[in-house]
């Protein structure tokens, strides 16, 4: 049996350095809580507006959940698991490499003027595209909200698609002035 250090009976004093047998050994640890039941693409519980993709039979999490539940899916696999990581990790990876000063160095030629907004310029919306997914992929299982998380995203998308073409259109325009790179109208 296993031995440890024993703590004084009631009424004695303790007497250091003697180990007590104990009687009955530790209690297992609970078990971790199972994730929720995932259900199938035809499941009478799951809303219309989550069966948008045919070729996605299983890995559905019950709808509709709350916030918290939503959030607390990230602890397991469901159907969107690959999609919210995909969007997490460079969301991370990207705000810590801008916070740390990594990204400056890599970074095309700029005048003195620019200074380093320029960076972030073009960063924020790829911040703001990949944090619209995570929440649209990771809240989308809270269907009374679906259409504001799904707003989310074209935002961030929308938000990427003009910074693209903004500085498609500036870049080979700040040539012509003579300004240097970024100089352009649309700068």
């Amino acid at each position: 049996k296993p031995l440890v250090t024993p703590g004084p009976k009631p009424g004695e004093k303790r007497k250091p350095g003697r180990p007590r047998k104990l009687d009955s050994p530790a209690p297992a640890p609970a078990p971790a809580p199972a994730p929720p039941r995932l259900v199938e693409r035809d499941d009478a519980s799951l809303p219309d507006v989550l069966r948008f993709n045919r070729f996605v039979q299983t890995g559905y999490r019950r709808a509709p959940l709350s916030r918290r539940q939503c959030l607390c899916s990230l602890s397991y696999a469901h159907n969107e698991s690959f999609n919210v990581l995909s969007h997490l990790a460079p969301l991370l990876l990207l705000s810590l490499a801008l916070a740390s000063g990594h990204l400056s160095s890599y970074t095309w030629p700029q005048s003195e003027e620019e200074g380093d907004w320029s960076l972030l310029a073009h960063a924020l919306p790829a911040l703001l595209c990949l944090a619209g997914s995570v929440v649209y992929h990771l809240m989308m299982a809270d269907s009374a909200r679906y259409a504001a998380y799904l707003r989310v995203d074209v935002c961030g998308v929308l938000a990427l698609v003009v910074d693209g073409t903004r500085a498609m259109a500036s870049r080979p325009v700040g040539c012509l002035g003579g300004g240097g790179a970024g100089s352009g109208p649309l700068a």
